[in-house]
């Protein structure tokens, strides 16, 4: 990984204004990559259309990871891959790496599971 590059985590909850955003060492995301790794092989998704939480994604230079609905969804370019996170294991690695403050604004919106 190219520690250089601006990794940033969103979490999808808002309409209208911004989402609460934070930046991601680069260890981590080395880390959060290895899980992907490990998952199975699921059908690509993209980022729904609703209101209240829509997921986590992950922004490192072209390359985006969405987490949703125990899918994980991998973009470069026009390449997509999708991966199933059965346990949600990704999105809840995810919250922990917010800040508390961030943490503070989205507990009462993310599902319980999450939390």
């Amino acid at each position: 990984m190219d520690s250089q590059k601006k990794i940033t985590a969103t979490v999808c909850i808002y309409s209208g204004r911004p989402n609460p955003q934070w930046k991601i060492a680069a260890k981590e995301y080395d880390k959060l990559l290895l899980i992907i790794e490990s998952l199975p092989e699921a059908e690509p998704q993209s980022q729904p259309s609703v209101l209240g939480y829509a997921g986590i994604t992950v922004r490192a230079g072209s390359k985006k990871i969405f987490c949703f609905n125990n899918v994980i969804t991998v973009t470069n370019g026009n390449n997509a891959r999708g991966y199933a996170d059965s346990k949600r294991v990704m999105e809840r690695r995810l919250v922990q790496t917010a800040p508390e403050i961030i943490l503070e604004e989205i507990k009462r919106i993310l599902p319980e599971e999450l939390r």
